[in-house]
């Protein structure tokens, strides 16, 4: 699972470098936030997931919500992204119990929900800027194992996944799995 997330890493962080500040009160296909909104959500979840990888405990969330990448959300983004791979690839971090988000949970489904988060919204953010977010074949399958598992009626009503969207049988990899969690994978700013 650690090196998923860090080639989803990867590509994120391609993606969040080409982010240009005339872009960040852009739509995103997450229509709760805006590009700007959606890469401080991507920062603030690479530091919550570093917490859990590390078994820490969680930090009250502030509020309001701190700006963590200002004008220049590549460069702010790497580092904690990068900080959040390294603590997966350590020994015992997928092990046991964590907090992560608003509770305690296994922290096989954190790095799950780790992975998941940085890929949709690494994707979420490319299509926002007019750029390209591609999931391996094998990233897109672990993410659309937990997007299975997450994906219920209640997590569709509450927002947290929209409504499935309908591909066609010969879509790819990712694209089913983008139309799982409710994205239409043909989604353009």
């Amino acid at each position: 699972m650690n090196q998923l997330i860090s080639k989803a890493a990867e590509e994120a962080k391609k993606v969040m470098s080409g982010v240009q500040p005339s872009q960040l009160s852009g739509p995103t296909p997450c229509s709760q936030f805006d590009v700007k909104a959606l890469a401080n959500h991507m920062a603030g979840l690479a530091v919550g997931s570093e917490r859990a990888a590390k078994k820490l405990e969680p930090m009250a969330p502030p509020d309001p919500m701190p700006d963590l990448v200002g004008d220049n959300p590549g460069s702010a983004y790497g580092p904690l992204v990068d900080a959040t791979v390294a603590a997966w690839s350590e020994q015992g971090a997928f092990e046991g119990q964590t907090h992560f988000g608003s509770g305690e949970m296994p922290a096989q489904m954190a790095g799950a929900i780790t992975l998941m988060e940085i890929a949709v919204h690494g994707w979420d953010l490319a299509a926002a800027t007019g750029q390209t977010y591609t999931m391996e074949p094998d990233v897109a399958e672990a993410v659309r194992q937990t997007v299975s598992q997450l994906a219920s009626p209640e997590a569709r009503e509450n927002g947290a996944f929209g409504a499935e969207v309908q591909v066609g049988e010969d879509a790819s990899a990712q694209d089913r799995l983008l139309a799982l969690s409710g994205r239409d994978p043909n989604w353009s700013a």
